[in-house]
């Protein structure tokens, strides 16, 4: 419909400073003269938006523009606390129980009323994900060095569990893979680096700044991610189809192929390093079987070796 479309093109601009006729055709999916019809309409609507010329230009709303709260769904309080909540259930932190706090005194009562008759209909728990205790503390202490700009020490010990000690300065903090990532500007490497948190030792601040002007973070994460240095191994896997739930849980990213007579192979490409996934592969015991490739089936062999001399 037009009436949401006009809605989402002034949310759109609210976040943005310019924005281009031709970008908000894309996003929306029409041409550029709907665009620009609908730009028309807004400002009849008394919606503050003007025009930039040039190569960068494009449309942008005045900075003193205020949205009233009323625009907001019963659907979008709903989703944003329980988002906020179970951020909450996973990591400690008073600014999230702060926000949850501002959204109930900006809600309309009869929202509220309806919100809390929701409640029960969707529950976010990340707990599963809570890293142990020190994590939290170091997580405050990151973010506060990447708001003031601190350089950082610290002791590390990587996936091959070798340590070394670093200074870097910090840019981001992210959660993926089920842990705290650090990635930041290390010092001794003169490049960037990404820090698993929960290996971090001895982390503490620098009396000592850092000036250096980065371009825009989320380019630069992104473009730091295209360059994974990492060793990747190709694995071919011969599955029992009782545990096909539990593998597609597991290895989602894998491709699937039936092989027959109650099996299936998994074929996937995973980093050599990663001990998580290796884990794995012996919890399953004689329910997975390695087809490729044969350095991983020697890497079993040996550690299979190991635990039953452990056990004699």
């Amino acid at each position: 419909m037009k009436i949401d479309r006009l809605l989402s093109i002034v949310i759109y601009l609210l976040n943005r400073e310019v924005v281009s006729a031709s970008d908000l055709a894309e996003k929306f999916e029409v041409s550029v003269r709907t665009i620009r019809r609908d730009i028309y309409s807004l400002t009849l609507a008394g919606i503050p938006i003007y025009s930039i010329q040039g190569s960068l230009g494009g449309y942008a709303i005045m900075d003193s523009f205020k949205l009233d709260r009323q625009l907001m769904s019963l659907d979008d309080f709903f989703f944003i606390i329980k988002a906020l909540k179970g951020l909450s259930s996973a990591y400690d932190n008073e600014v999230i129980e702060g926000a949850l706090e501002k959204i109930a005194a900006i809600l309309p009562e009869e929202k509220n009323t309806l919100l809390k008759q929701r409640n029960s209909q969707l529950d976010l728990d990340l707990s599963v994900l809570r890293e142990p205790a020190k994590v939290d503390d170091y997580l405050a202490l990151l973010q506060r060095a990447i708001a003031d700009k601190r350089v950082l020490e610290f002791d590390y010990t990587n996936a091959n569990h070798n340590k070394s000690s670093r200074k870097v300065e910090p840019l981001s903090l992210s959660f993926k893979w089920y842990a705290w990532y650090l990635f930041c500007f290390c010092q001794e490497r003169e490049d960037y680096r990404t820090f698993r948190v929960s290996r971090i030792r001895n982390l503490r601040p620098i009396d000592k700044g850092f000036s250096r002007e980065y371009k825009k973070l989320d380019e630069l994460i992104k473009e730091h991610q295209s360059l994974d240095s990492r060793e990747y191994l190709d694995l071919k896997l011969l599955c029992k189809e009782e545990i096909r739930v539990s593998v597609e849980d597991y290895f989602a990213n894998g491709e699937i192929s039936e092989e027959g007579d109650g099996f299936f192979i998994l074929e996937i490409s995973l980093p050599k390093n990663e001990q998580f996934w290796f884990g794995m592969l012996l919890s399953y015991g004689d329910k997975i079987k390695v087809l490729e490739p044969a350095s991983l089936q020697d890497k079993i062999m040996e550690k299979v070796r190991e635990l039953e001399k452990l056990y004699q």
